[in-house]
């Protein structure tokens, strides 16, 4: 495994091998990490078998890992062949062959939530309907939860696929077109959580018996209707920067004046910091975080009357 982190929107740094805590003689793969950059989630080729792994940063540079935890039950019961944290930092979303249900010893889809005291939920299926005899590959959740988007083989393909969420659970499943799924091999998706861009494996590139696998980037392109539908029409929020430091900018965009609330709140849900109260319309508050606010992720809601909106931001000291 190898970390590069993006410059602007076509220049990546040069990747750093994330050092022998992480990567060892057996097979690694699938890794995620955390908005704070503070913990890698991988999987690795251990004693037999596919587990799913957390490492710790130690240090400033990207090889400066904590030798692998291996999750504990009730994570890894089976094969765990892939596997990503959320964007929420606490979900992960994993396929297991060991977890009970209908579909147990094949490659299922499941979440399970970090707890307070570290460790994890019982894991919960995602749209068992969904599942085909090879199971799925490399599942992601994002925009808020209503976009489950996987691998799965397609006849003798493997293809990226995804389901939106319905108010009865997750409907069809749909092939990503011909932009993302080609006749060679694409695989392994991974999305923002806002679903803006898909990163993706695709061996559409010849150069080898089935072509060389590679990386791909592709952004999500929307209809105007479902762009609108996105757009809260009553007020918007957005930070910069993001991660920020100490101080960070909020603006806050509401049509008309009305009495607004705009707390910080933990990964708990708990309330951190009430960072204004009052009436106003569109506004840019600058908020210092106090000095005994700890680095990590944090959520920014605004309220007016019946209504809210929330946007995640990260403390990075």
């Amino acid at each position: 495994m190898y970390i590069s982190e993006r410059i602007d929107d076509s220049t990546w740094t040069t990747p750093v091998n994330a050092g022998p805590n992480v990567n060892h003689e057996g097979r690694n793969l699938s890794p995620s990490i955390t908005s704070d950059r503070q913990r890698l989630y991988y999987v690795s080729y251990n004693a037999g078998s596919y587990d799913l792994f957390v490492s710790r940063r130690t240090g400033p540079e990207w090889d400066d890992w904590s030798p692998g935890e291996q999750l504990p039950e009730p994570i890894n019961r089976g094969r765990e062949f892939t596997g990503q944290i959320a964007f929420d930092d606490s979900t992960l979303v994993f396929v297991s062959t060991g977890q009970p249900g209908p579909n147990e010893g094949a490659d299922a889809a499941f979440t399970s939530r970090l707890q307070p005291d570290s460790s994890w939920s019982e894991p919960r299926e995602i749209a068992p309907h969904l599942f085909y005899p090879d199971g799925f590959i490399h599942p992601c959740l994002t925009m808020n939860y209503e976009i489950f988007v996987y691998g799965q083989w397609w006849g003798s393909n493997l293809e990226i696929l995804y389901s939106t969420l319905t108010d009865s659970g997750f409907g069809p499943r749909t092939r990503c077109d011909s932009t993302i799924n080609t006749e060679w091999w694409d695989s392994s998706p991974s999305c923002p959580g806002d679903g803006s861009e898909l990163y993706f494996d695709s061996r559409r590139n010849p150069g080898g018996p089935n072509g060389q696998a590679r990386l791909y980037r592709a952004r999500r392109i929307m209809s105007p209707a479902r762009e609108r539908s996105l757009i809260s029409s009553s007020f918007s929020l957005s930070a910069f920067p993001n991660p920020f430091n100490s101080t960070i900018s909020i603006s806050l965009d509401v049509p008309s004046y009305r009495d607004v609330t705009l707390a910080l709140y933990d990964l708990l849900g708990r309330e951190v910091d009430v960072v204004y109260r009052g009436r106003l319309s569109s506004q840019t508050i600058s908020y210092v975080a106090p000095a005994a606010m700890a680095s990590g992720v944090y959520f920014l809601r605004a309220s007016a009357n019946s209504q809210s909106v929330l946007t995640k931001v990260v403390l990075l000291k």
